[in-house]
């Protein structure tokens, strides 16, 4: 499978619209079978995805849309709390 983190940018339905850590668009789709949950074994619908929700997804890429098999609510912190070995700690800013 294929996976992605972002955070939502626009709910449509069941099309979700997030942005990942490189600042790049990803359109997410779910439907019925889509498992979405926020915390731990906590299962809610797409509506009650909220704009601004950081999620991990889990699906398969299809003409640039990912069909959602797994939706995780990771909560609404900073991405910064999720490491990425490509880029500095922004927590010690950026000399140029």
């Amino acid at each position: 499978g294929h996976g992605a983190f972002g955070s939502i940018t626009a709910i449509d339905g069941n099309t979700i619209t997030m942005t990942d850590r490189a600042g790049q668009t990803q359109t997410i789709n779910v439907d019925a079978n889509t498992r979405i949950e926020r915390h731990r074994d906590h299962t809610i619908k797409v509506d009650e995805l909220q704009v601004g929700d950081h999620i991990i997804v889990i699906g398969a890429p299809s003409n640039g849309i990912i069909h959602a098999r797994f939706v995780s609510v990771v909560g609404s912190s900073p991405l910064d709390l999720i490491p990425d070995r490509n880029a500095p700690p922004k927590a010690f800013g950026n000399s140029s």
